[in-house]
Formats: structure tokens, C-alpha cells, sequence
């Protein structure tokens, strides 16, 4: 069943169970969205490090900075979202150079200057990896570049180093959005040549036992919705000459420069549905260009440029972030990793102080509560205003049996209370997950609310346990408010695997 036949049968569905449409602005009557769930229909099925994280090569440059790796609170938030993959990259990651000998100066100039990262360094990253169960992927210097072609010495000095620490690696990247180098050298390189590149690490993989098991992942490109032709050609032939030695295709993604980015943008369906186009646009050219690989997106949040102060990191960036997550599994997007678990106006994480964001939450409750099948589902809203994404309850995290169903939504409507309702489940019992404001900051609050409880760490710095509000159907969803609704008694066929 697809999104369209739900709304051909919007009609049928008002008539049989006496829903009515969107009320007006002058209407303080909820209108009753029906929301159809189709479990029979299985879109994929994503993995347990569906969400994971990135922090910036820049973060690694600088000595970690104000991020104490080792602090107790940093650790205890970390290892609420494992597992995930962790991946360090970034534009930084181009300019990157191994040393091994922990004495040797650490390069701290500008930005865009080759840098210097020692074996202790190394060390620290996986020291803290390993202690909060997270998976490293690590991006490579791509522009160590000798007579146009990739000088592969300083990368096999730190593979070495890396193999006899015996520190596991998950995955290798090289390069850090290619389709763009043309902004720091004087003219974009040869895709061809570059995704050749790919293949010559490939075989280095292969000469290093420590690596055999370990993906190769790439190219990192962004801008694949650009009016210009010229960066979806640069995909193409650059998969041409890689596919064959990816393990999985990675593809930037952001929706609005920081800059610039309004606060009404963050809400805005027609910011929402970019991403729809952009996923469609890479599916299509994987399956001519990389058949049977799958897509990553490997960097990705709401706006570029290290996100926008006090929006990016505040309540109103869950909806950007919480309708990517449904789109993406929707569109068989394996692996999806947030910039930046750590760093910017979009981290995860408070910079300095280390406290969680609204989007730690969101992140940390999707996790608890959202499993692997994905299924289509169908809000009867043709303003397309309340968004609804479905997968299996996951239960390893929490306490609810076989069959469960977890929904994710989002109610994008600025002023409208709307009544969502499940006309399978109608007589059941389901449980709500509510997020809210916490404070009066409202929209731009730093702190949020679980059906009307704030949110914060506890003594020792122990996550809260979710508690839900279970009721009965319909369900009312308060203007620009976010979360899940769970469906103890689904039935599921698909959740009980």
C-alpha cells in the first residue's frame, strides 16, 4: 500500500469513521487525523547503529578541548545512545598528518593548514571509543596528493600504528566532500581519478590483517540537489571508478546555511520534504552507479556551518532531526550519523558545560524506543502538516513484548491541537511519549519536557528512565510538539522476529 492509495481512501476513512477535516484558524475543535500503519509492508529493516554520531576532525585537532573525554557525565551520555558508529571527519580530515612518536609537536595553526595528530592522541580516541562501546570510523587525508595521485605513506603509518595497538575500526573513509574541493584548490580533481583512489586503499586494507574485516565507506559528497548537473555527474563517475571497493555509499546532508537560517525554517514542510527529493535523487543513482550498495547518510544535521546559534541547538531542531530519521528509513538509508554528537551550535551535547541539548533526548528516546522493521504508513492529512513514521518497538531497551509497534510524529501545525488516531487500534491502549519546551524560552528552549517532566541527568550522573502516559485513542498532539506513541498490542507479525 503507498502513500497514495492512503490518500485516495481519505474520503472513505471520514465517512466510515466520522473524522472531519482540519478545522479553520477560528475552529478550537481538534480535527482527528487517521493514521494508517501497514505491517505487512516492510520497507527495510534498519540496524541498532541506525543513529550514530560524528565528531569533527577539528575537535581531534584541538586537543578535544573543552570535551573531557574522560569525565563521567560525557561518558554516562555517550553510552546511552550505544551502540553507534562514531565517525571523526570533516574538512580538517584533508589536512590531517600521523606521527607516532608522542613527543612530536602538534601543528595548531589556521584552519586549512596541514596539522599534525599523534600516536597519544590516537590513543585517546579509542580509549574513549572503547570505554562507551562506540564503533570508529575514521576519515583519511585524501589531499596528501603526489603528482595527481593519492600518496598513500602517511595513512599506512597510521594503519600500522593503529593495527599494532590492536584498536578495531569499523569502517575507513577517504576524503571529505570531494565535489566541492574546488573551494580550497584551485580546481576540483578527475572523479575518476579520485575514486580510483579508493580502490588503491582498498588494497592496502587488504594487506593489513588488523583491517580485512573493516568497511570501506565514501565519497562524502554533498550538494546532490544543487540546480547544477555538474555535481550529480561528479557522483556518478566517481562511483564508476569506486563502487567496487565501497562497502556503502556516503552522502552529506544539510537543509539551511547557519548563517542565515530562520527559526520558522526548522518547522517548515517545505524544508522537511528537500530531503525526500535529495534521498530519491541518490537512490536513483545508486541503482545505475553502485547496484546493491547501500547509502549512508555520514554527515548530515539542519544547517551547515557549524549550525545556528540557539536554534540548531535548541527544542526546535528536534523536528528536523526527528522527520530525517523517519524519511531516511523510509528510503533504505542505512546508517544515519549526526553532526555532532560534540561541537558547534549543533552538537548533541551543551559546549563546555557538557550538558544535553533536546536533541540528545530526542535522540536518546529513539533509541530506547524504535526498532528495525520500517513500515509504510499513511497520515490522512493532505496538508501533510503532521508527519507519521512507524518501525517495531525495540525491545531490547524496554520492557514491551512481541508484536509491539512504535510511531514517531510530529505535529508541524503552529497553532492546531490535532487528535490522531489508529482506526486498527482504536479500542487499545497506547502509550505516549510527549516532548515539550521545558521553559519559557518555548521554541528556542535548551531544556525539554517528557509528558511534563524535564528532563536531566540524575545523581551520578544516571539517565532518567522514560515513563509514558498511556491512554486511549485518539491521542491529542499540541501545536509544534514532537515524540512516539506506542502500540503495546499491534500484533505485528513483522515484531515478533
Amino acid at each position: 500500500m503507498s502513500r497514495l492509495y492512503g490518500l485516495l481512501m481519505f474520503p472513505l476513512y471520514l465517512q466510515v469513521f466520522g473524522y472531519h477535516e482540519i478545522p479553520n484558524s477560528n475552529s478550537t475543535q481538534p480535527a482527528t487525523i487517521a493514521v494508517l500503519v501497514y505491517p505487512d509492508i516492510v520497507l527495510q529493516n534498519v540496524s541498532s547503529r541506525f543513529l550514530s554520531v560524528t565528531i569533527d576532525t577539528r575537535t581531534l585537532k584541538k586537543n578535544w578541548e573543552h570535551l573531557n573525554i574522560s569525565s563521567p557525565k560525557v561518558q554516562a551520555l555517550a553510552r546511552g545512545l550505544s551502540p553507534v558508529y562514531l565517525r571523526i571527519g570533516g574538512t580538517l580530515e584533508d589536512f590531517l598528518y600521523f606521527h607516532d612518536d608522542s613527543s612530536a609537536l602538534e601543528n595548531v595553526n589556521d584552519i586549512l593548514k596541514p596539522f599534525n595528530i599523534t600516536g597519544h592522541k590516537i590513543d585517546s580516541l579509542f580509549k574513549f571509543s572503547n570505554s562507551v562501546h562506540w564503533d570508529v570510523v575514521f576519515g583519511l587525508n585524501m589531499l596528501n596528493r603526489r603528482h595527481g595521485r593519492w600518496d598513500a605513506d602517511n595513512a599506512v603509518r597510521l594503519l600500522q600504528y593503529i593495527a599494532k595497538k590492536g584498536y578495531p575500526v569499523a569502517a575507513l573513509e577517504l576524503g571529505n566532500e570531494p565535489d566541492v574541493y574546488q573551494l580550497i584548490l584551485p580546481h576540483r580533481p578527475d572523479p575518476t581519478i579520485l575514486g580510483s583512489d579508493f580502490s588503491y586503499l582498498r588494497s592496502i586494507m587488504d594487506q593489513i590483517p588488523h583491517f580485512k574485516g573493516t568497511k570501506l565507506v565514501g565519497p562524502d559528497v554533498t550538494n546532490l540537489c544543487v540546480t547544477q548537473s555538474s555535481y550529480k555527474n561528479f557522483f556518478k563517475k566517481y562511483l564508476d571508478a569506486a563502487h567496487t571497493s565501497l562497502d556503502a555509499v556516503t552522502l552529506h546532508q544539510y537543509y539551511l546555511d547557519g548563517k542565515y537560517a530562520k527559526l520558522s525554517q526548522f518547522y517548515d514542510v517545505a524544508v522537511m520534504d528537500y530531503l525526500e527529493k535529495e534521498l530519491a535523487s541518490a537512490n536513483d543513482i545508486l541503482r545505475n552507479h553502485a547496484p546493491g550498495k547501500k547509502l549512508w547518510l555520514g554527515e548530515t544535521s539542519a544547517a551547515w556551518d557549524s549550525g545556528a546559534a540557539n536554534v540548531s541547538n535548541s527544542y526546535v531542531a528536534g523536528f528536523l532531526w526527528l522527520d530525517k530519521l523517519g524519511l531516511a528509513a523510509k528510503y533504505g538509508v542505512e546508517i544515519v550519523m549526526r553532526q555532532d554528537f560534540y561541537g558547534g551550535n549543533y552538537g548533541l551535547i551543551q559546549y563546555k558545560n557538557l550538558d544535553p541539548n533536546p536533541d540528545y533526548w530526542l535522540s536518546l528516546l529513539f533509541k530506547t524506543l524504535v526498532g528495525g522493521p520500517v513500515f509504510e504508513t499513511v497520515a490522512l492529512d493532505p496538508t501533510n502538516h503532521i508527519r507519521v513514521y512507524t518501525h517495531c518497538t525495540n525491545l531490547r531497551r524496554t520492557k514491551y513484548g512481541p508484536g509491539a509497534m512504535t510511531v514517531y510524529f510530529l505535529n508541524v501545525f503552529s497553532k492546531k491541537t490535532v487528535a490522531v488516531d489508529f482506526p486498527k487500534y482504536s479500542n487499545q491502549i497506547v502509550h505516549l511519549y510527549l516532548l515539550e519546551p521545558a521553559d519559557e524560552m518555548g521554541l528556542k528552549s535548551r531544556n525539554v519536557k517528557l509528558n511534563g517532566i524535564p528532563l536531566h541527568l540524575l545523581n551520578n550522573n544516571q539517565l532518567p528512565s522514560f515513563k509514558p502516559k498511556p491512554q486511549r485513542l485518539p491521542v491529542l498532539i499540541p501545536p509544534l510538539t514532537f515524540g512516539f506513541i506506542v502500540l503495546p498490542n499491534a500484533n505485528a507479525r513483522p515484531c515478533y522476529i
